[in-house]
């Protein structure tokens, strides 16, 4: 099913020309020696405000031409583990369309996975990211995947599924996770919050990130993709994971008495 951009001229400036704009140059400049990333995670706020951190993040890794993208479920709306598995998601100047071989062969490995329009019809996590992976590789493609509340144990089923769906195909893939960080606390509480979590996932610890989430009252709204990410990205081969930036709401708007914190993190 076609999906139209819900959020152009909100989170992303609304017009071609702006938009592709505003991509270049928050993707400038590009990483000399891009990362052969097998799993990252890209924040979702507006652009103003989160815009460069993902910039400097699909900017350094390799996009290939199937990208799988896992995000929080913001509005509340369908099932808890909702894909597309085909159509076209228009957004202003660009045509991104769903990989419907590899959405189908995951779906097939993982009940869990269930075909859901409304979970995705408004959502804006996975849309910013669109802007940014089309420019860096116009042939990408990717399967759309929103997530509510899981359990650690359908994290591992979900994770082992897209291990089976990769090696089945025998593609290059990228997971990529779209997460903001702690939300609306004073800056120094939400750097310190945040990086209890981001410990977690350099040392690639998918429980423990779930444990720091639950014993801090972290408020990471999308934990739960990226300990998917994490727990898919080892066991494709990944053994290296890093920081490649990390900022907050107030650098921007200079409120540090209530901010959102913004990671980028690549593993490979």
């Amino acid at each position: 099913m076609d999906r139209k951009a819900a959020q152009a001229g909100r989170f992303y400036p609304g017009t071609p020309e702006k938009l592709t704009h505003a991509v270049q140059s928050y993707l400038e400049p590009l990483r000399e020696s891009e990362i052969p990333a097998l799993g990252v995670i890209s924040p979702h706020a507006g652009y103003v405000y989160s815009g460069s951190v993902a910039g400097h993040l699909l900017a350094s890794v390799e996009i290939p031409d199937s990208v799988v993208m896992m995000g929080p479920n913001h509005t509340g709306r369908g099932r808890r583990a909702a894909i597309l598995s085909d159509g076209v998601w228009h957004l202003p100047g660009i045509e991104a369309a769903v990989d419907h071989q590899l959405a189908t062969t995951l779906k097939a490995k993982c009940p869990l996975l269930e075909e859901d329009y409304l979970a995705h019809e408004y959502e804006h996590g996975l849309e910013v990211q669109l802007p940014f992976l089309l420019r860096r590789n116009p042939r990408a493609r990717h399967v759309p995947i929103v997530l509510g509340r899981l359990s650690y144990r359908e994290c591992e089923r979900l994770a082992a599924a897209l291990v089976e769906a990769v090696d089945e195909l025998g593609r290059r893939v990228l997971l990529l996770a779209s997460s903001d960080m702690n939300h609306f606390e004073d800056a120094e509480t939400t750097r310190r919050k945040d990086f209890l979590a981001i410990e977690r996932v350099l040392a690639g610890d998918a429980p423990g990130l779930f444990r720091v989430i639950a014993e801090h009252g972290i408020s990471m709204c999308g934990f739960i993709p990226t300990a998917i990410m994490l727990l898919a990205a080892k066991r494709l081969g990944a053994s290296s994971i890093e920081l490649l930036e990390y900022k907050h709401s107030g650098e921007v708007n200079g409120d540090n008495s209530s901010v959102v914190g913004y990671a980028s993190v690549a593993a490979w």
